[in-house]
C-alpha cells in the first residue's frame, strides 16, 4: 500500500525490516525489489529480484518473475524475461494484479496489443485501482493511447463507484 500511496522509500524499508526476520522470504524479497525498481535504483532492484527468483523457482507464485520482468522490460531485455510469463494469455489469469503486472511488462516493451488485452483482464477481474494506475510508469508509453484512455475511464467509474457506496476519498 505504501508504494500505491507514493511512499516507496518507506515501503523499502518495510520489506528490508521483513527480510531481517526471514531471510529467505521470496515474496518480500520479491516486493523489495520492486520497490527498489519504482525508485529507479535498478542496479539494487536486479541483485534483488534475482536472488528472490532464485529462492521462488519451485513456487508456483509468479511474484518474483513478475517484479523481474518490469526491471528487464523497462532495459529492453525481453530475452531476460522467464519465457512462461510471455507465453501465458491473459484468460488464464485470474489475479488482477497479476494480470496487471503482465499489462505493464508489455507496456514497457511497446507491445501494445498485449498490454491493452493484459490490462483489459486486471479491471475485468477487479483490479481497479485507479489512483495507482494514473501513475505507474509502467504504462507511460500508453498514457496518449486512446483504447488506453477508454479503459482507464472505466477503471475510474469503478473507483468512483466504490467511494460513493463506501466512502473516503
Amino acid at each position: 500500500m505504501l508504494l500505491y500511496v507514493g511512499r516507496a522509500p518507506e515501503a523499502e524499508q518495510e520489506m528490508k525490516q521483513a527480510l531481517a526476520e526471514n531471510p529467505n522470504q521470496f515474496k518480500a524479497m520479491a516486493y523489495l525489489g520492486e520497490f527498489l525498481y519504482y525508485q529507479g535504483k535498478l542496479d539494487e532492484a536486479e541483485v534483488v529480484l534475482k536472488r528472490a527468483e532464485e529462492l521462488g523457482r519451485d513456487n508456483d507464485d509468479n511474484s518474483a518473475r513478475l517484479m523481474a520482468g518490469f526491471l528487464y522490460a523497462s532495459k529492453g531485455e525481453r530475452d531476460k524475461i522467464d519465457p512462461k510469463l510471455l507465453r501465458a494469455r491473459p484468460a488464464d489469469f485470474i489475479d488482477g494484479d497479476g494480470a496487471y503486472w503482465m499489462g505493464g511488462i508489455y507496456a514497457l516493451l511497446g507491445e501494445r496489443e498485449q498490454a491493452l488485452a493484459w490490462l483489459r483482464r486486471a479491471v475485468e477481474v477487479g483490479n481497479h485501482n485507479y489512483p495507482w494506475f494514473q501513475r505507474d510508469k509502467n504504462y507511460d508509453k500508453l498514457r496518449g493511447d486512446p483504447e488506453y484512455q477508454r479503459i482507464m475511464e472505466q477503471v475510474r467509474r469503478h473507483w468512483e463507484e466504490y467511494g460513493q457506496a463506501f466512502g473516503g476519498a
